[in-house]
């Protein structure tokens, strides 16, 4: 079995981070394509590294960084979150690794942090992802059509959500939950 860890994004991920994130495997179906230069990398990290709304890791399989995994716009009053992750690292790509990733992801959001729902949104025509958000627990909240203009054309978003009460009735996938998250 594959060891998770994920640790606190630090300064010397930054360029590491900025050539994943900017890749055209990565940013294909993401909601937005940033050009992101060293100086913007810099301004992001700045803002978001003490940050109390945005949790950040950069996923370690085994001893090699692979990708990233977040908890964005984090809501203590409300305990929710928007989590996000990537493979970024091409050679781990294909092999259910990000799978590991969302069950590691969700059982630190709803037991560590206390959180009750995780939501986002998902590109429709990712139709891996998707299928990957579903077999993990997310359920389709929303359609929201022609909601994201990249490339030249409007693409569809699904919006995604998984709360606590479902989760702890699914079971926590125990087999998967090897992960230890630095916070």
């Amino acid at each position: 079995m594959t060891v998770l860890k994920f640790r606190r994004i630090a300064e010397g991920d930054l360029d590491q981070l900025r050539i994943w994130r900017t890749s055209p495997a990565v940013t294909k179906y993401l909601l937005t394509d940033p050009i992101i230069t060293e100086e913007s990398q810099w301004a992001w990290w700045n803002s978001v590294k003490d940050h109390t709304t945005y949790k950040c890791w950069i996923v370690n399989a085994d001893g090699t960084d692979v990708g990233y995994c977040d908890l964005a716009s984090f809501d203590e009053v409300n305990r929710k979150a928007d989590p996000g992750i990537y493979i970024g690292n091409e050679e781990f790509r294909g092999q259910g690794l990000a799978r590991h990733v969302m069950l590691n992801q969700q059982r630190h959001a709803f037991e560590h942090f206390g959180l009750n729902k995780l939501y986002g949104p998902v590109m429709a025509a990712n139709s891996a992802t998707v299928a990957a958000v579903l077999r993990v627990g997310f359920l389709l909240e929303g359609y929201l059509q022609e909601h994201v203009y990249k490339n030249g054309k409007y693409w569809d978003v699904i919006m995604i959500g998984l709360l606590r009460e479902r989760w702890e009735k699914l079971g926590k996938n125990e087999e998967y939950l090897q992960g230890k998250f630095s916070d």
